[in-house]
């Protein structure tokens, strides 16, 4: 299964690397259209799956039959004899009618079997599925029962990729330089730091050797506080909001003690650590804040990866954005998922909020962020 699961997921990566429009979403779409289905499905079958979900355009269709027609799927098992019929009893007093199904180039009429005095039952016959790894019908209705009663997805089972650039939409790299204009300098305290271009523009004006000059040292300033969005649906980014963190850190752009997190939506509680064991008001963070220069960049999405609107999560995330507003310079907001998916969820009300920008944690997101901060 795990092969076949596989192969499932290089094709959507092809796609994505042939330049689909496809997101996390799309592919979690994939996987539970494919549970309503005998798993796994046969190759035409999940092409016209793949087409229904994935394929938009008519250019996108002749690029996803070359693009499938190159993935080397694995065989389906064929472990169950498909001229095995097998009975399905349906409690109905009616006569008794048999079928034999076979395969198409061994077709034979079936023959008629003598009735039953003492059962009163109707039968059906069917053929074993070759798709199934069960050899009983038992075992086939509970595989089949299980997946269809599983309609939610377990976050916190997520495994990244193999692929490491799947949630890499601004790579470090990028996250650095940005982090650099981003942070800033100030020049105070005891002249200690020689000022070679002061003294030489004084020797010039005087023409002979002076006592040289010195400048105030360059010392840090860090204002950014973070605030990152943990669990849930927000599982899936971790690795990126983590990048996130650390970027910001070695460049000396955030102090490590400026980084909060929450779950699902901002509130009057915050955390000190992405497992949730330090709990820290709101009102002690308001404390370490300057009106004049601190600058936030909140990460989250809104419930967009839930695909609803909360107006509990919207209330609660306006009332603390607004607390914010009148204690900060700036605040930012970067969304994981693309603009499109905002539409329908608490990031599409919280995005038309004055208090905050929301952008999309792109390359040029992320410097349009960083831009709303400086």
């Amino acid at each position: 299964m795990n092969t076949i699961l596989d192969s499932y997921y290089y094709l959507f990566t092809q796609l994505r690397d042939g330049g689909f429009p496809l997101g996390t979403q799309d592919y979690l779409l994939f996987i539970e259209a494919i549970k309503t289905e005998i798993y796994p499905l046969e190759i035409d079958k999940l092409k016209q799956l793949c087409r229904t979900l994935w394929v938009k355009s008519r250019s996108q269709h002749q690029q996803f039959e070359a693009i499938f027609n190159h993935i080397i799927l694995p065989p389906i098992p064929e472990e169950i004899d498909s001229n095995q019929p097998i009975l399905i009893k349906k409690d109905t007093p009616k006569s008794i009618s048999t079928q034999t199904i076979t395969p198409k180039n061994n077709i034979e009429k079936p023959p008629n079997l003598p009735p039953k005095p003492q059962d009163n039952n109707e039968y059906f016959l069917f053929p074993a599925s070759p798709l199934t790894d069960s050899t009983t019908l038992e075992e086939d209705s509970e595989v089949v029962k299980a997946m269809k009663v599983s309609p939610q997805h377990n976050w916190m089972n997520f495994k990244p990729p193999q692929n490491p650039r799947e949630y890499f939409p601004v790579t470090p790299e990028q996250m650095t330089q940005g982090w650099y204009q981003l942070k800033t300098s100030l020049q105070t305290g005891t002249r200690l730091e020689f000022n070679i271009q002061a003294t030489i523009e004084q020797i010039q004006r005087q023409g002979k050797p002076i006592t040289p000059v010195f400048k105030p040292c360059r010392q840090k300033n860090s204002n950014l506080m973070l605030f990152i969005a943990q669990r849930g649906s927000m599982q899936p980014f971790q690795i990126l909001s983590r990048k996130l963190v650390e970027t910001a850190q070695q460049t000396g752009c955030l102090d490590p003690n400026r980084c909060y997190y929450f779950h699902q939506h901002l509130s009057d509680n915050f955390f000190r650590d992405s497992d949730f064991e330090e709990e820290i008001p709101l009102d002690a963070i308001l404390e370490l804040t300057q009106p004049q220069k601190t600058v936030i960049l909140i990460f989250s999405n809104g419930d967009a990866g839930e695909k609803r609107y909360s107006s509990y999560h919207f209330n609660a995330t306006k009332n603390v954005l607004n607390r914010l507003q009148s204690s900060v310079k700036a605040i930012a907001w970067l969304n994981p998922f693309p603009q499109p998916d905002w539409r329908y969820t608490t990031a599409d009300h919280i995005a038309t909020l004055k208090t905050v920008k929301m952008f999309p944690i792109d390359r040029q997101g992320f410097y349009n962020a960083l831009q709303i901060l400086q």
